[in-house]
């Protein structure tokens, strides 16, 4: 945003400059109708359209810029399908029977206004926090799943309120059934025929109408334990670990998910 706000006063500044520039060359030329004005601003315009033509196509730092600038104005929303799988040890297994209820003791305790569980049999069951969060748990021999029956609506300006909620959930969950592992994983969808702005940042040189297929996966960052896969219509994230999760989310979110130099999978 702070970058946004320097490129407005920018080009405020400079069409104010090229007016100034544009007077002066009026009162040499002696009109009377600003040809002068006219005459700079025109050329200006010309001027700046090539180069910026020019930046778009062959500047990545200036194609994906503009690029987060549209999708931030036109994107108003994103489908959301979390899935978090725990690695149980072996002194838990011996308790399976009490530990789908001490996930939602856990859930329960933290700051919500309303939790309800159903659908219980001895190795599953639904929990609803807020008639916001459905999720399902399910016990096999080894593991702890945890999913929601169906993909959630998120607008734009709810994000980082969602984006926290989540990992708060997947922390919480983790503490109570003290899991050996973690793997967290998010696939984001942008609506029915809608395809996923990202292959546009990687793909600059086939037209969106033409790409049948596009699939990338990389690491954020050397070493990292978050993983980016991203096709032609979704992306999906899987994590180790809640920090990097919840970082990873929100640099999605924010079209600033690009793999750094040097990483690879």
């Amino acid at each position: 945003m702070k970058s946004l706000i320097w490129v407005v006063l920018a080009h405020i500044a400079g069409v104010l400059a090229l007016i100034g520039l544009g007077l002066l060359l009026n009162e040499t030329l002696k009109a009377n109708t600003y040809g002068g004005v006219t005459t700079v601003l025109s050329t200006a315009f010309g001027v700046y359209s090539f180069a910026l033509n020019i930046l778009y196509h062959k500047n990545q730092a200036v194609f994906l810029w503009v690029n987060r600038l549209l999708l931030m104005v036109r994107r108003t929303h994103t489908y959301w399908l979390p899935a978090f799988d725990y690695t149980l040890s072996d002194a838990t297994l011996e308790n399976r029977r009490e530990l789908i209820n001490n996930v939602e003791k856990a859930l329960a305790a933290s700051p919500h206004k309303k939790i309800q569980r159903a659908n219980d049999t001895p190795s599953s069951a639904a929990i609803t926090i807020d008639e916001r969060f459905f999720f399902v748990l399910r016990l096999d021999e080894s593991h702890l799943h945890v999913s929601l029956d169906r993909k959630i609506l998120v607008p734009s300006h709810l994000y980082e309120t969602y984006r926290r909620q989540l990992a708060r959930f997947a922390e919480v969950i983790s503490n109570a059934v003290h899991a050996e592992s973690v793997r967290l994983g998010i696939t984001i969808t942008f609506g029915d025929g809608v395809s996923n702005p990202y292959f546009g940042f990687f793909v600059q040189r086939v037209p969106s109408q033409l790409l049948r297929h596009f699939e990338a996966s990389f690491l954020l960052a050397q070493g990292s334990s978050c993983r980016i896969e991203a096709g032609t219509d979704s992306i999906n994230i899987e994590s180790q670990g809640a920090v990097d999760f919840s970082e990873a989310l929100s640099q999605v979110l924010a079209l600033k998910a690009i793999p750094a130099e040097g990483a690879s999978q």
